[in-house]
């Protein structure tokens, strides 16, 4: 059986998420946690998952700080950290993404503001905050590029045909 690749070792913000978050358990507890189940029957009985996975993974996103419990009554509660609020943003454009895309009837959840209006859909801005079509992105070296990725990207731009004037 091949060894699984450390997403970790992976210069890369994409891999470094996915190594924290990037199986559809944990992203369907954070769904739930969310949603407002925070107890650890709530997020079992909603989601089906079997206990021994779902205590693996509310400690791994405790541990990565992504969810937070709270013993102080006695029984686990969880939340969302500022971290997984951050993340928030993503696993709505995934939701909305899953909303066209699979989700014939309309979407199954609608998310509202605090005075009740329906939440836009996700989208790309510049930082000047104007919509960007994702056809129209290209990558470039960031300033946490380590020098394998800093050489990757020179190879690609080696290998691209010059611009025509």
């Amino acid at each position: 059986m091949p060894v699984k690749k450390d997403l970790k070792e992976i210069n890369c913000s994409l891999a470094q998420a996915l190594a924290v978050v990037g199986d559809w358990w944990s992203l369907l507890v954070m769904r739930d946690v969310f949603l407002g189940n925070r107890r650890f029957n709530e997020i079992k009985r909603s989601l089906g998952i079997a206990s021994n996975m779902l205590h693996r993974r509310l400690d791994d996103l405790v541990a990565a700080g992504v969810v937070t419990r709270d013993d102080s009554d006695g029984r686990p509660s969880y939340g969302l950290s500022a971290r997984g609020m951050a993340l928030v943003p993503p696993l709505i454009g995934i939701l909305q993404w899953g909303d066209a895309e699979f989700a014939p009837d309309g979407p199954p959840i609608i998310f509202v503001d605090g005075r009740g209006r329906r939440l836009a859909r996700i989208r790309l801005e510049n930082e000047d905050g104007e919509p960007v079509d994702p056809a129209q992105l290209r990558p470039t070296v960031g300033p946490g590029a380590n020098q394998q990725t800093r050489a990757a990207f020179a190879a690609k731009a080696a290998a691209r045909p010059a611009a025509k004037s």
